[in-house]
Parts: structure tokens; sequence; C-alpha cells
């Protein structure tokens, strides 16, 4: 489910999409950090990334995980200074930002966008911005669409879902 408000051309606005696992997975998922805990102080916060995207060596496709920590907070979004040009890069979007609070961890922003080289900073949506969205969706409610003209770039709404036509993301 892409958010509503999503504008491609409007960089970390509304940058959020949700999946709906057609069976349920094995591995409980992790929680997303709730709106109740947003007011928390974020800044200097040590965070993990994960993604599949462009390496040091140049490579793609490989999972990993780059410790981070967040440099500045926005209502809807969060930063990270790359500042060891270690973080996120190209092929790394809607990864998790991942906080561990008290022992617990949770996702708290996905990755949406950075510097093109990857080396001075990295911008994840934060998820507790959209809690209400996240909640319904999560619940088993749709938040999604009921017609067409709802979806964006002409995907078409399937099952109150906005569907990708030509399979590209």
């Amino acid at each position: 489910l892409v958010h509503p408000d999503y504008n491609p051309d409007a960089f970390g606005v509304n940058d959020l999409t949700l999946l709906r696992l057609a069976v349920p997975s094995a591995v409980p998922p992790m929680e997303w950090l709730p709106s109740s805990m947003a007011s928390l102080e974020l800044i200097g916060t040590p965070v993990i990334f994960a993604g599949y995207g462009s390496t040091e060596f140049g490579t793609i496709g490989t999972k990993l995980w780059v410790d981070g920590s967040i440099s500045a907070v926005t209502p809807t979004g969060l930063e990270n200074q790359q500042d060891d040009a270690t973080g996120t890069c190209g092929g790394d979007s809607g990864g998790p930002l991942i906080y561990d609070f008290g022992g617990t961890w949770y996702v708290g922003g996905t990755t949406s966008w950075g510097d093109s080289a990857c080396t001075d900073y990295g911008w994840s949506m934060r998820v507790s911005a959209f809690d209400s969205w996240v909640a319904d969706f999560a619940g088993g409610g749709t938040s999604g669409c009921v017609t067409d003209a709802e979806c964006n770039d002409g995907n078409v709404c399937t099952d109150d879902i906005c569907s990708i036509v030509d399979g590209g993301c």
C-alpha cells in the first residue's frame, strides 16, 4: 500500500509503502516505534540501518547492517550523518532504521533518500508520524484506495490496495 499522499517528485515526503504478506511469516514482526514514544530525544540516538544497496566496493544485492546515529529530526523524517562514508545508499530505500529502547527493538524509520555519493547524509521517513495509517493497515484495515484515481502514476486499485501495473518499483 503506497501512502496516498506520496509524490515521487518530492524527496522525503510521505515516502512510505506497506506490504501485507500472503501468508504469515515464521519470524515474529518487529514493532514500529509508536507515536507515544515519538517525543523521545532522538538526536544522537544510535540506530542500525539494513538494506541491499550499493556498498563501498561497488556491489549491490547483499544484505548489510550499518550502525549510525540520528543527526536531525523533523515531524516526519530522521537524518543521519555519514561522516565515515558508511550508511545508506542507492538500493537501500524501504529498508528499516531500527532503535533499541530499553532492550526492545523498534522500527523507527524507513530509508528514503540521501546524497548521491552516499557519503554525507541519509534520510528516513519517521514511522511514528504515520502511526494511525500503519496501525490501521497492520491491524487488518487497508487505509487504502476505493478507486484507481486514488492511486499514483496510473496504478490500479485492487482489493483496496494501490497496485503497480507494470511490475516496476
